[in-house]
């Protein structure tokens, strides 16, 4: 019997501020060998879609599930230890970044499906335009000692 194949990542839809903030449009793709190394997929199945996030052997400490209301602005703040990602499933928001080490700053149209990863030291808050759902999952708890406020300019 052969080894399973190691998981593959697809080339990141973005990354900007030094690589620390990863945008993925994860690849909509069918069952069959090719997508089987995938880490993050969305799998086209018959009994309906199957949306692969996370699958390697890095632990996940932190899962929240959040409403987005149109309008409104979510975050504003910085971590000093936590890696966050966003997955949407549903809605339209812009995510503003800033790394406030270099001053650079980006805005981020995420969309269904896509997945959003920032590292510590990056500024961010969303805007959302259309209400929606996401998923907001760390490898370390929330923690009020590591986050503080940050204003990320107007997005």
């Amino acid at each position: 019997m052969e080894p399973a194949a190691p998981a593959v990542e697809p080339v990141p839809y973005r990354t900007c501020c030094g690589g620390r903030v990863v945008h993925h449009r994860l690849p909509v793709v069918e069952p069959g060998p090719e997508s089987a190394t995938l880490e993050r997929k969305r799998l086209q199945l018959p009994k309906g879609a199957l949306e692969v996030l996370h699958n390697n052997p890095e632990a996940i400490r932190y899962i929240a599930h959040l409403e987005m209301k149109a309008g409104v602005d979510r975050g504003h703040h910085v971590h000093q230890r936590k890696d966050e990602s966003f997955y949407l499933i549903s809605g339209q928001v812009t995510i503003g970044v800033e790394a406030l080490d270099t001053g650079e700053r980006h805005l981020l149209d995420v969309r269904p499906g896509d997945l959003v990863e920032i590292r510590p030291g990056i500024a961010h808050a969303l805007r959302v335009h259309e209400g929606g759902h996401e998923l907001e999952f760390a490898r370390e708890p929330v923690g009020t000692d590591d986050t503080r406020p940050h204003r990320v300019w107007e997005i």
